[in-house]
């Protein structure tokens, strides 16, 4: 049953176009490119850099649930300041990758992280204090 599925699909020109199309990415020299170790090296660092800012950012989470929990005029403060340091930090990054963008996806990647991960850590030692 799925090969006459199959064979009625490809009939479709579509369909046809869409497979040629990934039928020539596949002997793209990309595809056949062997990464550096300074390529994997790189990827390695975003991955554990994105690790790190997800545990960061989980123990901000926590400190944050703690104050609000609390309530009163300093729970208060804090989520209008959540939101408000949220929205600064997506805006400040969104302008730094349009204002010079970066050459590879990865370095892009890289830059939004460092960009999270300080805005994170600033949250972090301050919500340590109290």
């Amino acid at each position: 049953m799925c090969s006459t599925f199959a064979a009625r699909a490809l009939r479709s020109s579509h369909l046809r176009a869409l497979a040629g199309a990934f039928l020539s990415l596949r002997s793209c020299s990309m595809m056949n490119h062997t990464p550096s170790p300074a390529d994997i090296a790189r990827w390695n660092r975003l991955a554990l850099d994105t690790t790190m800012l997800w545990i960061e950012a989980s123990q901000v989470i926590w400190l944050r649930s703690l104050r609000i929990a609390a309530g009163g005029k300093l729970a208060e403060r804090e989520a209008e300041r959540m939101v408000r340091e949220k929205l600064e930090a997506s805006w400040d990054l969104g302008w730094k990758l349009l204002s010079s963008p970066s050459a590879s996806p990865e370095a892009s990647a890289s830059r939004s992280v460092k960009h999270y991960r300080s805005k994170v850590r600033a949250n972090q030692r301050r919500l340590g204090k109290g």
